[in-house]
Protein backbone atom coordinates (compact mmCIF):
# COMPACT_ATOMS: atom_id res chain seq x y z
CA UNK A 1 0.00 0.00 0.00
CA UNK A 2 1.67 3.28 -1.10
CA UNK A 3 2.17 5.85 1.66
CA UNK A 4 0.94 8.54 -0.74
CA UNK A 5 -2.54 7.14 -0.20
CA UNK A 6 -2.64 8.62 3.32
CA UNK A 7 -3.38 12.24 2.30
CA UNK A 8 -5.94 10.97 -0.21
CA UNK A 9 -7.77 9.12 2.56
CA UNK A 10 -7.55 12.19 4.80
CA UNK A 11 -9.01 14.35 2.04
CA UNK A 12 -11.82 11.86 1.51
CA UNK A 13 -12.61 11.96 5.24
CA UNK A 14 -12.80 15.75 5.18
CA UNK A 15 -14.99 15.66 2.08
CA UNK A 16 -17.54 13.34 3.72
CA UNK A 17 -17.29 15.19 7.06
CA UNK A 18 -16.06 12.09 8.92
CA UNK A 19 -13.41 12.75 11.58
CA UNK A 20 -12.85 9.01 11.86
CA UNK A 21 -11.93 8.59 8.20
CA UNK A 22 -9.89 11.83 8.17
CA UNK A 23 -7.78 10.85 11.20
CA UNK A 24 -7.84 7.07 11.56
CA UNK A 25 -7.73 6.43 7.80
CA UNK A 26 -4.24 7.91 7.21
CA UNK A 27 -3.01 6.28 10.43
CA UNK A 28 -4.24 2.91 9.18
CA UNK A 29 -2.47 3.46 5.85
CA UNK A 30 0.79 4.24 7.66
CA UNK A 31 0.43 1.20 9.92
CA UNK A 32 -0.34 -1.14 7.03
CA UNK A 33 2.64 0.22 5.11
CA UNK A 34 4.91 -0.32 8.13
CA UNK A 35 3.59 -3.86 8.57
CA UNK A 36 4.18 -4.60 4.88
CA UNK A 37 7.76 -3.38 5.15
CA UNK A 38 8.31 -5.38 8.34
CA UNK A 39 7.03 -8.56 6.70
CA UNK A 40 9.20 -7.97 3.65
CA UNK A 41 12.26 -7.37 5.83
CA UNK A 42 11.64 -10.54 7.83
CA UNK A 43 11.17 -12.50 4.60
CA UNK A 44 14.49 -11.19 3.24
CA UNK A 45 16.23 -12.04 6.53
CA UNK A 46 14.81 -15.58 6.48
CA UNK A 47 15.85 -16.10 2.85
CA UNK A 48 19.32 -14.74 3.63
CA UNK A 49 19.70 -17.08 6.60
CA UNK A 50 18.76 -20.03 4.39
CA UNK A 51 21.17 -18.96 1.65
CA UNK A 52 24.29 -18.26 3.73
CA UNK A 53 25.19 -21.96 4.24
CA UNK A 54 24.93 -22.39 0.46
CA UNK A 55 27.29 -19.44 0.01
CA UNK A 56 29.81 -21.01 2.40
CA UNK A 57 29.50 -24.32 0.53
CA UNK A 58 30.34 -22.45 -2.66
CA UNK A 59 33.42 -20.89 -1.07
CA UNK A 60 34.59 -24.30 0.14
CA UNK A 61 34.07 -25.79 -3.33
CA UNK A 62 36.09 -22.98 -4.90
CA UNK A 63 38.93 -23.39 -2.42
CA UNK A 64 39.07 -27.15 -3.00
CA UNK A 65 39.25 -26.54 -6.75
CA UNK A 66 42.40 -24.48 -6.26
CA UNK A 67 41.10 -20.93 -5.96
CA UNK A 68 42.39 -18.52 -3.38
CA UNK A 69 40.03 -17.15 -0.76
CA UNK A 70 39.92 -13.83 -2.62
CA UNK A 71 39.05 -15.54 -5.90
CA UNK A 72 36.38 -17.60 -4.16
CA UNK A 73 34.78 -14.47 -2.69
CA UNK A 74 34.91 -12.67 -6.02
CA UNK A 75 33.09 -15.58 -7.65
CA UNK A 76 30.06 -14.94 -5.45
CA UNK A 77 28.78 -12.16 -7.68
CA UNK A 78 28.47 -14.60 -10.60
CA UNK A 79 30.65 -12.49 -12.89
CA UNK A 80 33.95 -14.06 -11.90
CA UNK A 81 35.10 -17.61 -11.50
CA UNK A 82 37.64 -19.22 -9.27
CA UNK A 83 40.25 -21.61 -10.60
CA UNK A 84 39.34 -23.15 -13.91
CA UNK A 85 35.81 -23.67 -15.22
CA UNK A 86 33.47 -23.35 -12.25
CA UNK A 87 29.72 -22.90 -12.00
CA UNK A 88 28.44 -19.40 -11.30
CA UNK A 89 28.12 -18.33 -7.69
CA UNK A 90 24.88 -18.83 -5.79
CA UNK A 91 22.25 -16.14 -5.59
CA UNK A 92 23.93 -13.55 -3.42
CA UNK A 93 22.06 -12.47 -0.27
CA UNK A 94 21.67 -8.67 -0.02
CA UNK A 95 23.84 -8.59 3.10
CA UNK A 96 26.90 -9.83 1.16
CA UNK A 97 26.72 -7.23 -1.57
CA UNK A 98 29.01 -4.96 0.46
CA UNK A 99 31.76 -7.60 0.21
CA UNK A 100 31.61 -8.07 -3.56
CA UNK A 101 31.19 -4.33 -4.16
CA UNK A 102 34.31 -3.62 -2.09
CA UNK A 103 36.28 -6.22 -4.09
CA UNK A 104 34.94 -4.72 -7.33
CA UNK A 105 36.40 -1.37 -6.27
CA UNK A 106 39.83 -2.95 -5.80
CA UNK A 107 39.85 -3.06 -2.00
CA UNK A 108 41.58 -5.89 -0.18
CA UNK A 109 39.71 -8.95 1.01
CA UNK A 110 40.21 -7.87 4.63
CA UNK A 111 38.66 -4.49 3.87
CA UNK A 112 35.79 -6.17 2.04
CA UNK A 113 35.15 -8.43 5.02
CA UNK A 114 35.21 -5.41 7.30
CA UNK A 115 32.39 -3.93 5.21
CA UNK A 116 30.14 -6.67 6.61
CA UNK A 117 30.85 -5.68 10.23
CA UNK A 118 27.96 -3.23 10.37
CA UNK A 119 25.32 -5.55 8.94
CA UNK A 120 22.24 -6.04 11.06
CA UNK A 121 22.27 -9.83 10.55
CA UNK A 122 24.49 -11.64 13.03
CA UNK A 123 25.14 -14.47 10.55
CA UNK A 124 26.47 -12.02 7.97
CA UNK A 125 28.71 -10.41 10.58
CA UNK A 126 29.98 -13.85 11.58
CA UNK A 127 30.86 -14.64 7.97
CA UNK A 128 32.61 -11.28 7.67
CA UNK A 129 34.67 -11.90 10.81
CA UNK A 130 35.67 -15.37 9.60
CA UNK A 131 36.76 -14.13 6.18
CA UNK A 132 38.56 -11.15 7.71
CA UNK A 133 40.54 -13.31 10.14
CA UNK A 134 41.51 -15.72 7.36
CA UNK A 135 42.48 -12.84 5.07
CA UNK A 136 44.68 -11.18 7.69
CA UNK A 137 46.22 -14.21 9.39
CA UNK A 138 46.18 -16.85 6.68
CA UNK A 139 45.94 -20.52 7.57
CA UNK A 140 43.74 -23.31 6.21
CA UNK A 141 40.44 -21.74 5.18
CA UNK A 142 38.41 -24.88 4.43
CA UNK A 143 38.22 -26.20 8.03
CA UNK A 144 37.30 -22.74 9.33
CA UNK A 145 34.56 -22.37 6.72
CA UNK A 146 33.25 -25.87 7.45
CA UNK A 147 32.88 -24.97 11.13
CA UNK A 148 31.21 -21.72 10.12
CA UNK A 149 28.77 -23.64 7.95
CA UNK A 150 27.78 -25.88 10.85
CA UNK A 151 27.17 -22.78 12.96
CA UNK A 152 25.04 -21.14 10.27
CA UNK A 153 22.98 -24.29 9.74
CA UNK A 154 22.39 -24.47 13.49
CA UNK A 155 21.17 -20.87 13.47
CA UNK A 156 18.76 -21.67 10.65
CA UNK A 157 17.36 -24.63 12.61
CA UNK A 158 16.94 -22.49 15.73
CA UNK A 159 15.13 -19.86 13.70
CA UNK A 160 12.74 -22.44 12.27
CA UNK A 161 12.01 -23.84 15.73
CA UNK A 162 11.36 -20.35 17.08
CA UNK A 163 8.99 -19.57 14.22
CA UNK A 164 7.08 -22.81 14.81
CA UNK A 165 6.84 -22.16 18.53
CA UNK A 166 5.70 -18.56 17.96
CA UNK A 167 3.00 -19.46 15.43
CA UNK A 168 0.30 -20.08 18.05
CA UNK A 169 1.20 -16.95 19.99
CA UNK A 170 1.05 -14.85 16.84
CA UNK A 171 -2.33 -16.30 15.90
CA UNK A 172 -3.69 -15.33 19.33
CA UNK A 173 -2.09 -11.90 19.01
CA UNK A 174 -3.78 -11.29 15.67
CA UNK A 175 -7.12 -12.09 17.25
CA UNK A 176 -6.49 -9.67 20.12
CA UNK A 177 -5.41 -6.92 17.73
CA UNK A 178 -8.43 -7.32 15.45
CA UNK A 179 -10.98 -7.80 18.26
CA UNK A 180 -11.48 -4.09 19.19
CA UNK A 181 -12.09 -3.05 15.58
CA UNK A 182 -14.37 -6.04 14.97
CA UNK A 183 -16.38 -5.25 18.13
CA UNK A 184 -16.75 -1.59 17.13
CA UNK A 185 -17.82 -2.58 13.62
CA UNK A 186 -20.39 -5.00 15.05
CA UNK A 187 -21.84 -2.32 17.32
CA UNK A 188 -22.02 0.15 14.46
CA UNK A 189 -23.75 -2.42 12.25
CA UNK A 190 -26.55 -3.13 14.74
CA UNK A 191 -26.92 0.40 16.13
CA UNK A 192 -27.14 3.35 13.70
CA UNK A 193 -26.63 5.77 16.56
CA UNK A 194 -23.34 4.08 17.44
CA UNK A 195 -22.29 4.19 13.78
CA UNK A 196 -22.97 7.92 13.72
CA UNK A 197 -21.02 8.34 16.96
CA UNK A 198 -17.90 6.69 15.54
CA UNK A 199 -18.15 8.17 12.05
CA UNK A 200 -19.35 11.72 12.75
CA UNK A 201 -18.52 12.64 16.34
CA UNK A 202 -15.01 13.83 17.27
CA UNK A 203 -15.16 11.89 20.55
CA UNK A 204 -16.11 8.69 18.74
CA UNK A 205 -13.33 9.22 16.22
CA UNK A 206 -10.88 9.81 19.07
CA UNK A 207 -11.94 6.59 20.79
CA UNK A 208 -11.62 4.55 17.58
CA UNK A 209 -8.24 6.12 16.73
CA UNK A 210 -6.94 5.47 20.24
CA UNK A 211 -8.05 1.84 20.01
CA UNK A 212 -6.28 1.53 16.65
CA UNK A 213 -3.11 3.05 18.07
CA UNK A 214 -3.13 0.80 21.14
CA UNK A 215 -3.68 -2.26 18.98
CA UNK A 216 -0.76 -1.24 16.78
CA UNK A 217 1.48 -0.75 19.83
CA UNK A 218 0.49 -4.17 21.17
CA UNK A 219 1.21 -5.81 17.81
CA UNK A 220 4.57 -4.05 17.57
CA UNK A 221 5.50 -5.18 21.10
CA UNK A 222 4.56 -8.80 20.32
CA UNK A 223 6.59 -8.74 17.10
CA UNK A 224 9.59 -7.35 18.96
CA UNK A 225 9.33 -10.12 21.55
CA UNK A 226 9.10 -12.80 18.84
CA UNK A 227 12.03 -11.26 16.94
CA UNK A 228 14.19 -11.36 20.08
CA UNK A 229 13.43 -15.05 20.50
CA UNK A 230 14.12 -15.80 16.82
CA UNK A 231 17.35 -13.81 16.92
CA UNK A 232 18.49 -15.21 20.24
CA UNK A 233 21.55 -16.68 18.62
CA UNK A 234 22.55 -13.48 16.83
Amino acid sequence: MPIALAPVVAGAGIAVASPLVAVAGPLLVVLLRAEHRRRRRRRVEAEQAETLPVVVDHLIQQLRSGASLGQACRSLDGRRGGAGPVPPGPTLPPGLEALTEALDRGRTLADGAQALAGDGDGSVRLLGVTIGVLARNGGPAVPALQRLRHTLVGRVHRRRRAEAQAAQALASARLLVVAPAAFAALLAAVDPAMAGFYLREPLGAACATAALGLSAIGWWWIQRAVARVQGGGS
